[in-house]
């Protein structure tokens, strides 16, 4: 939470493995900005059904 926070965003949901969240930001840097920030990995929200536990199911 503490890369979301750095990058400007809001926190939204855990997903479904512990070092996966859903955040959000209206900036269109933002992306670039989490990934300053130290997120490893950044995709489009779409996705986020794939990631959940019920998109592993």
């Amino acid at each position: 939470m503490s890369v979301i926070a750095a990058a400007g965003g809001s926190f939204v949901a855990s997903g479904g493995l512990p070092w996966l969240s859903l955040a959000h930001a209206d900036s269109e840097d933002f992306p670039a900005k989490l990934l300053h920030a130290g997120a490893l990995l950044v995709l489009n929200a779409g996705l986020s059904t794939a990631c959940s536990q019920e998109g592993l199911k």
